[in-house]
């Protein structure tokens, strides 16, 4: 009997999950991304949500004429801002075109020394706000109003000058794009818990017309204001305690880069004397006294020696009430700053023309010379003894230990000199401790003693004169 045999098993069929081929997707505008756990749903939802609901208000900063600054929370960058909205009640065309003019002519200008602008909106209050970067620190105005009353300690003025140094870099660069600031004063001033600065409130600065005072350099691009412009007549604008008097007496014409210059100046002062140029009961007082630059010498003001000569002059050059005579430039009164902060310019500059004679052998003298430029001969009865340049000092001995001059100086080339007088010696002396004082007055005899014993000439170095 035949046996058949059985066929083959067929293996079991596996179920296997079915899995889609295309993921769900989310769509932001034309771009479709996968989608995401919710968390990351909530993140990309706040990051692309309007500018106004990003910001969520911490604390109230300071209140300035145009609108309030707060601090608040940016959550889709998560980083504290700072947020100026116009105040309520400004919705005149005016009001709103100088608040945007404000917020386009800072952003456009980006410099480390200018706060930086992040942008701009209008809130859900309906008010229009610009957002900046939030500066941690103080203004100097209030820096000032710590000072002691006495002289400021060498280290402490460097300090404050290298400040203002920085305010001028911000400056000229502004200047540099068509822009003048025209309301420069210590509490617009912001100096960061790092020693970071910044020029703030740029709220009632000017675009310079090209055709009154030039085009800015070809390469350097000129900031623009695009809102309609609406002619209000001849305006006031700035803070009479530090105005220059073209700025007070409202000259439109006249005003340029040199007022922010006198303001500068201004700033300085208050620096020195802890106080501003010009006070007065009223606002109308103020700028009247400001319109014919009636303010307090800084001699009345302070000590022979409490200021540096060189200092103050550089303060009186910035502030002349004829703006021809001041700094040309806020770049040129950067220069006389850096010139003075690095120990180059703390005394005053005297120019004597080619063929002149600066000391005379055998005459009294009461004055010390540092050349900064140009050359000098040195003559010891009639004999050519040495040639001196930059860097070269003559004329020491006059100060530190009195007797007639030892040599005559001649320049050979226009030359210009610092001059160091006796009581400007003694001011630096007075900075010693006693020993250190005394040591260098016995070294100064000493050299005249070695003088009166009539080495040769030869031997003499440069600055026996």
């Amino acid at each position: 009997m035949a046996t058949s045999t059985p066929p083959p098993k067929t293996p079991a069929a596996t179920i296997r999950e079915a899995r889609p081929s295309i993921p769900d997707t989310n769509t932001f505008g034309r771009v479709a991304v996968p989608r995401q756990p919710e968390e990351l749903d909530g993140l990309i939802s706040t990051v692309t949500s309007p500018p106004a609901s990003r910001l969520v208000y911490r604390r109230h900063l300071a209140s300035g004429g145009m609108g309030e600054v707060a601090e608040v929370r940016d959550t889709g960058l998560e980083r504290l801002v700072a947020r100026k909205t116009i105040h309520k009640g400004m919705v005149d065309s005016r009001s709103l075109l100088s608040f945007v003019r404000e917020a386009r002519v800072t952003g456009q200008l980006e410099h480390p020394h200018i706060v930086p602008v992040h942008e701009i909106g209008l809130g859900e209050d309906g008010r229009l706000f610009f957002t900046m970067k939030r500066v941690d620190g103080a203004n100097l105005r209030a820096m000032i109003r710590t000072l002691p009353e006495k002289r400021l300690s060498h280290h402490t003025l460097i300090d404050l000058v290298d400040i203002v140094i920085k305010v001028c870099q911000a400056l000229a660069f502004a200047h540099s794009r068509g822009v003048i600031h025209l309301d420069v004063k210590a509490s617009n001033v912001m100096v960061g818990d790092f020693g970071e600065v910044y020029l703030m409130d740029w709220g009632v600065a000017r675009i310079l017309n090209e055709r009154t005072h030039g085009a800015p350099p070809a390469d350097a691009p000129r900031v623009s204001s695009t809102e309609p412009l609406v002619e209000y007549g001849p305006a006031i604008v700035g803070t009479p305690s530090y105005m220059a008097p073209e700025q007070a007496l409202g000259e439109d014409p006249r005003i340029d880069g040199r007022a922010d210059v006198f303001a500068v100046g201004s700033m300085l002062y208050e620096i020195l004397t802890r106080r501003p140029p010009y006070q007065a009961d009223t606002v109308l007082a103020t700028l009247v006294m400001a319109a014919s630059a009636r303010h307090p010498p800084l001699e009345s003001l302070l000590g022979p020696t409490d200021v540096p000569p060189e200092l103050a002059r550089i303060v009186k050059r910035a502030m002349h009430p004829d703006l021809t005579e001041r700094y040309r430039s806020v770049e040129e009164l950067r220069e006389d700053l850096v010139r003075f902060s690095r120990g180059g310019g703390e005394f005053p500059t005297r120019v004597y023309p080619a063929d002149s004679v600066i000391t005379e052998e055998g005459a009294p003298g009461d004055e010390a010379f540092f050349i900064v430029s140009g050359t000098c001969e040195v003559h010891i009865q009639g004999r050519r003894i040495r040639e001196m340049g930059p860097g070269d000092a003559f004329g020491e001995m006059a100060i530190l230990s009195p007797g007639p001059r030892t040599a005559t100086v001649r320049a050979v080339t226009e030359v210009t000199v610092e001059v160091v007088n006796g009581a400007a010696l003694a001011q630096e002396l007075s900075t010693m401790k006693p020993w250190m004082s005394m040591f260098v007055r016995t070294l100064a005899d000493r050299f005249r003693e070695r003088d009166a014993r009539a080495l040769p000439p030869s031997s003499w170095p440069p600055g026996d004169a």
